[in-house]
């Protein structure tokens, strides 16, 4: 698990050693044994020229950066951006470098977009904040459902709804109270913290999507099919014609919370996943 507060969306990022030094940075604070010579081994880099590329007393090569890119497991998008901030710090021509940074500002700004569409910031807490909130994929779900009259006033109306013990609950409500998300004002919970989310490059992510994906799966099964809508679409297309079902979604899912937000009368709290994924490319 890393420290947010040192790994940054790549897309901040114009200088690929310095996204690489924060990134292990972040590895050794969590997993001691994350050192420059391991991912040296890795991305199969003698460790002396390594650490002296990391200095900026030699340059990596594309081939290197790639190989460090696949050792640390970015994905594609990242891959090629870490590529071109390395081949940006390393051109020496002007006008090619103003070229460069036109590309990576234009990439930066469709990144920022993409996390800013529906509203809410990426969480920039201290590790322990993220590592507890997101332990947990009920504590997300007891954060929204205390914005509820009925769940506010007596939140053990929750352990009927989610199948836990009043034990579990109340561990649950004692975490969000620690991490300040909510207090007690009079028997009464009173939320102070809402609209954050893991950013989509953040570690945490892929585990915690897995979890909820389970723990929806097996609620799905507790209701009839008139108190769910689930479907199910295998389709193909073009390159370009995906991002625009990209942009689509996320219209969709912009226009879906003008409808949905209304603090003040919410009666139930609802799940939404959607997976866009190939099957074959």
């Amino acid at each position: 698990l890393y420290d947010m507060n040192i790994y940054m969306s790549i897309y901040k990022h114009l200088d690929h050693t310095k996204f690489i030094s924060a990134f292990l940075d972040q590895r050794k604070n969590s997993y001691p044994k994350w050192t420059q010579r391991k991912l040296a081994n890795l991305a199969e880099i003698q460790t002396p020229y390594f650490s002296s590329a990391l200095k900026g007393k030699v340059n990596f090569t594309q081939d290197q950066v790639y190989r460090i890119a696949r050792a640390i497991k970015l994905n594609e998008e990242e891959t090629d951006y870490l590529i071109l901030i390395s081949e940006y710090q390393g051109c020496a021509d002007k006008f090619r470098r103003e070229y460069l940074l036109k590309k990576i500002k234009a990439i930066q700004i469709i990144k920022n977009k993409t996390e800013s569409r529906l509203g809410v910031d990426s969480i920039e807490e201290k590790d322990a904040f993220y590592i507890k909130y997101y332990s947990d994929p009920l504590i997300k779900i007891v954060h929204v459902a205390l914005g509820i009259k009925v769940i506010k006033e007596n939140p053990k109306n929750l352990m009927e709804h989610l199948k836990i013990s009043e034990q579990r609950l109340l561990k649950i409500l004692n975490t969000l109270e620690e991490l300040g998300i909510v207090t007690v004002k009079k028997g009464k919970y009173e939320i102070n913290k809402v609209g954050f989310h893991l950013s989509a490059d953040h570690p945490l992510v892929y585990t915690h999507t897995n979890i909820v994906r389970q723990l929806s799966n097996s609620q799905l099964s507790n209701y009839n099919k008139d108190e769910k809508f689930s479907f199910s679409v295998t389709f193909s297309c073009e390159s370009k014609n995906l991002e625009q079902v990209k942009e689509k979604l996320l219209s969709c899912l912009s226009e879906i919370k003008e409808e949905i937000i209304d603090p003040a009368k919410p009666k139930s709290v609802l799940q939404l996943n959607i997976d866009l994924f190939p099957w074959v490319k």
